[in-house]
């Protein structure tokens, strides 16, 4: 299951690189200023590469995740309160005067508020099933983050 992985990344990498070559476009290798070009992608590849290879998941993994959803929900939580801990809105605005005095609406560390809403949901989720499917301590702590992720959405 591996190599065919492994074959099916080298392949995109290949076809990438290929679609630059032949590319009209001057600056594929680097992302024609979106910096998502073939270097990119490469790099990209070469990690998952890797980490199929060497990485072990263990349960470590699932409260280290659970700890980076609980700060993306406090911080959100801070934004709904009116605070602008990153500065992402511009002067004395924040979170509610988005489409009335700037165009675009940012959420806690992710930024996209939408990009924010499909991690929020794929957490909930993750951590919904922990809560089903673990036992002790991940299980116990696989609520804090759960009920936070729900409570955002």
């Amino acid at each position: 299951k591996i190599k065919i992985i492994s074959a099916l990344l080298v392949m995109y990498l290949g076809f990438t690189g290929l679609s630059a070559l032949v590319s009209p476009f001057s600056g594929t290798f680097l992302g024609n200023g979106r910096y998502d070009g073939v270097l990119t992608i490469g790099l990209y590849v070469l990690s998952t590469l890797i980490l199929i290879r060497y990485f072990k998941p263990g349960k470590w993994l699932l409260l280290g995740f659970g700890g980076v959803v609980s700060i993306v929900c406090v911080i959100g939580i801070a934004q709904f309160m009116g605070f602008n801990p990153f500065y992402l809105y511009p002067g004395d605005y924040n979170f509610y005067d988005a489409g009335i005095y700037y165009a675009d609406q940012f959420w806690s560390t992710i930024g996209n508020t939408n990009l924010c809403a499909a991690f929020l949901s794929v957490s909930s989720a993750v951590f919904a099933a922990t809560a089903i499917r673990c036992d002790g301590a991940v299980r116990k702590w696989s609520f804090i983050p759960l009920f936070l992720s729900i409570f955002i959405l």
